[in-house]
């Protein structure tokens, strides 16, 4: 949802609530897998399906469209916010106060 989310323009931020769903507390991993996911949306692609359901005999031409898939779902990604550093760090400290009401 957060790639939506984007896409729309609604303010979200990011953080560690506890050990048990981030067992290490790093919101610099977290901000990592936010920046790199444009490309888990081919998990669920037609060409994953696709290669899923495909023989061994094309199972390379298949993985050569999910990799395409992916790089273009990373590289498309590059001209939103969410490969941008400093809109990544404000989903930290500048959204979470904004969200609080005054």
């Amino acid at each position: 949802p957060v790639l939506e989310w984007e896409r729309r323009g609604l303010p979200f931020a990011v953080g560690t609530d506890a050990a048990a769903s981030n067992d290490d507390m790093c919101v610099q991993r977290e901000l990592r897998a936010l920046a790199t996911q444009p490309a888990f949306e081919t998990t669920y692609s037609l060409q994953m399906q696709r290669l899923l359901a495909s023989t061994e005999s094309d199972a390379a031409a298949r993985v050569s469209d999910v990799h395409a898939r992916r790089v273009a779902a990373y590289d498309a990604a590059a001209a939103r916010s969410l490969r941008d550093p400093k809109r990544l760090l404000a989903t930290t400290w500048r959204v979470p106060g904004g969200l609080h009401p005054s």
